[in-house]
């Protein structure tokens, strides 16, 4: 009973419906952050190195 309890309180289906509740949650947020941060460096180190070409 303690395993269901514990899997009970971590998927909470009151927030998500029990329907793989983790399996969406889990890459939801990873993929999320991913993207931005990959855009974000390359877009810095283009934008840096178009710079330094330009002001050379």
């Amino acid at each position: 009973m303690a395993e269901v309890s514990n899997e009970e309180q971590f998927v909470n289906p009151e927030l998500t419906p029990p329907e793989n509740p983790p399996e969406e949650i889990a890459p939801a947020p990873n993929p999320a952050p991913i993207p931005p941060t990959h855009r974000r460096i390359y877009g810095s180190s283009s934008s840096r190195t178009r710079s330094c070409s330009t002001s050379s």
